[in-house]
C-alpha cells in the first residue's frame, strides 16, 4: 500500500468514526425526548403571526370523562381538516434534553372558563419565558376543540403557545394517560421522564395572578410569597429538584439494599466453600482413623 492508498484509507476510517459518533450523539436525544415524541407527536404547531414575537379567580371549568371524551369533540370526528396558516416545528428541536419544565395545557373553545384561563395562561407564560430561566420552561398545548378550524382559530388567540397537532385520537390518548378529568386543566410536568410534579398548575397560576381572588382565601403565607412569574417558576423548579433529590435518594438506598444483597451472598458462597473443604480434609482424614490397630 503506498502513502496515498494509507491515507485515503485513514480518512474513509476518520469518516466512519465520525458518523458513528453523530449517530451515538443522535441516538441519546431520542433517548431523552423518546417520552414526548411518542406521546405528543414529531411536530409541534404554531402560529407565525403570534409566536414569532414570542420573548421567551374565578373557579369552574367543563368536566370530562374517558367514556365520552371522542363525543366533546363531536363533529370533529368526520370533519376534513381544512388547509391553515399555521406552520410546524420537529419537536426535537424545540423540546431539548436539557429542559426541565414542560407545561401540558388543556382547553376547548366551547368551555366559557377556558376562555378566561387561556388569557391569564398567555400573559403569564409570556413573561416567564422573559426570566432568565426561560430556557428551562416549555408550554405545550393540547386542544379540546370540536374541529381542525375552531382549533387554529384557537391557537391564533393563544399566543406564543406551542401546540399538538389536532388529533382526536391523540386528544384521547393523552388525557387517558395524565387522567385529565375537567378542562381548563395545566399540569407542570418533569421534562425527563413526562411525571407530573404538580397536578394543579391551573391554581398555581391563578395564585401567582396579580389580580388572583386567592389574594383573600385564607392561603399560607408561604404561598403569598411566591405571587409572580418568578414565584411561579421558583416553585416548580423547587418542586422539580425535590422529586429528583427523592428520586436519587431512593435509588441509592436500592444500590445500597443491592450491594448487602450482594455481601450476604459472597458471605454465604464463602461459608458454603469452608464447608466443603472441611468436609474433603474429613474424609481424607476419617479412613485413617478407620485402620485397625494391631493387637498386642
Amino acid at each position: 500500500m503506498d502513502g496515498s492508498e494509507a491515507a485515503d484509507l485513514k480518512a474513509l476510517e476518520g469518516a466512519e468514526e465520525g458518523g458513528s459518533g453523530s449517530k451515538e450523539s443522535e441516538s441519546k436525544v431520542k433517548t431523552d425526548l423518546a417520552w414526548a415524541v411518542e406521546l405528543l407527536g414529531q411536530e409541534l404547531f404554531f402560529h407565525p403571526q403570534t409566536y414569532g414575537t414570542r420573548l421567551h379567580g374565578k373557579r369552574g371549568g367543563t368536566t370530562l370523562s374517558g367514556a365520552n371524551l371522542l363525543a366533546a369533540i363531536g363533529s370533529g370526528l368526520h370533519q376534513e381538516k381544512e388547509k391553515s396558516d399555521l406552520e410546524c416545528v420537529q419537536a426535537v428541536d424545540v423540546l431539548v434534553p436539557n429542559l426541565k419544565l414542560l407545561l401540558l395545557y388543556f382547553s376547548g373553545r366551547w368551555c366559557p372558563v377556558c376562555s378566561e384561563f387561556d388569557a391569564l395562561l398567555r400573559e403569564t407564560f409570556t413573561s416567564l419565558k422573559a426570566l432568565p430561566e426561560s430556557a428551562d420552561i416549555e408550554l405545550v398545548w393540547i386542544s379540546l376543540d370540536v374541529s381542525q378550524d375552531a382549533y387554529t382559530t384557537h391557537l391564533r388567540k393563544l399566543g406564543s403557545t406551542l401546540a399538538v397537532g389536532w388529533s382526536p385520537e391523540r386528544i384521547e390518548e393523552v388525557t387517558v394517560r395524565y387522567s385529565v378529568q375537567g378542562i381548563p386543566c395545566l399540569l407542570v410536568l418533569d421534562a425527563q421522564d413526562g411525571k407530573v410534579i404538580s397536578p394543579i398548575g391551573r391554581e398555581d397560576v391563578e395564585r401567582a395572578s396579580p389580580n388572583s381572588n386567592y389574594r383573600n382565601s385564607g392561603m399560607a403565607p408561604n404561598q403569598l410569597d411566591r405571587s409572580g412569574p418568578s414565584g411561579l417558576a421558583f416553585h416548580w423548579l423547587e418542586l422539580l429538584e425535590g422529586r429528583r433529590a427523592a428520586l436519587d435518594d431512593a435509588q441509592m438506598f436500592a444500590q445500597e439494599e443491592a450491594q448487602q444483597a450482594d455481601d450476604v451472598n459472597d458471605a454465604g458462597s464463602a461459608f458454603s466453600e469452608d464447608a466443603e473443604e472441611q468436609e474433603a480434609r474429613q474424609a481424607l482424614v476419617s479412613p485413617l482413623s478407620e485402620v485397625p490397630k494391631e493387637e498386642d
